[in-house]
């Protein structure tokens, strides 16, 4: 099982974000505003800062984040990844990908416009994501075994084991 822990930080506002630029800057975040359709504000936009800090890469996304309803409302969630110790760099970059991909098919943000390219990656039965600190309306958990192919399963029955006497002899009150 491949877990990753992600501990959340937030909110920031576009101005706060320009200074997230330290050496463990780098994770995923959530962009929280208006809804364009009933203007409730809630999760919009689930993205990832890998080959750039969380300082440039978010402010990317100034010119969408204006245009919402009231963008004076806009807030921003950062989540580091967290462990006993980093992982080499191309590890870290991977295990942020995944996690990226892996939080947009569990909560299918907005304006997360690759939600519906968004498959089950190879990683996805064996990925388990803990988020922790201030996840806002991410679920605390999310298992990629969910979001796969279902198990090859039968309903629950009489056990093979148990003769058939016209009794659901599992759950009987009768003393035997």
């Amino acid at each position: 099982m491949n877990t990753i822990h992600i501990n959340w930080d937030g909110p920031f506002t576009l101005k706060d974000v320009t200074s997230l630029n330290k050496p463990h800057d780098y994770g995923v975040y959530q962009v929280y505003g208006p809804n364009p359709t009933h203007g409730r504000v809630e999760l919009l936009y689930i993205g990832l800062a890998h080959k750039v800090t969380f300082s440039v890469r978010i402010p990317k996304h100034t010119d969408w984040i204006s245009y919402t309803r009231d963008s004076s409302q806009a807030s921003i969630y950062i989540g580091r990844l967290s462990g006993i110790e980093t992982p080499e760099n191309m590890i870290w970059e991977r295990q942020i990908v995944l996690a990226e991909r892996l939080l947009i098919h569990a909560h299918y943000p907005t304006y997360n416009r690759q939600k519906d390219s968004v498959t089950c990656a190879p990683e996805f039965p064996n990925l388990h994501i803990f988020n922790w600190g201030r996840h806002r309306d991410l679920l605390p958990e999310v298992s990629g075994a969910r979001f796969g192919k279902m198990p090859d399963i039968k309903f629950y029955g009489s056990h093979p084991s148990v003769k058939e006497s016209g009794q659901n002899t599992v759950f009987s009150n009768q003393p035997s």
